[in-house]
């Protein structure tokens, strides 16, 4: 299995965005925290994401994460699912504490 396969296998279906978590009492202010905490580039495409960009558009006159940030589709997914195992990670040791 290669390092990106198991990141894959990771990052599973977890959606940092899930509309029911949103609602939980602190888990906006964690998930706040824990995007901080992502490396710049990882950030950045959390943060678009969150404002709906797609990965990759076909149409020219759409804006992508992939044209923005000057990478490929897969680079990018790939730093999404690092990005999204981290959160995960980050939003699970604070629900426990």
């Amino acid at each position: 299995m290669e390092v990106s396969d198991r990141v894959d296998a990771a990052a599973g279906d977890y959606d940092p965005f899930e509309v029911d978590e949103l609602d939980k009492k602190y888990y906006r202010l964690w998930l706040g925290d824990a995007i901080d905490s992502l490396p710049e580039f990882q950030r950045r495409i959390v943060e678009m994401l969150r404002q709906e960009i797609p990965i990759e558009s076909k149409d020219p006159s759409i804006s992508s994460i992939s044209k923005v940030l000057g990478k490929t589709e897969k680079t990018i997914r790939t730093h999404r699912d690092k990005a999204f195992t981290t959160l995960r990670s980050h939003l699970e040791r604070k629900g426990r504490r």
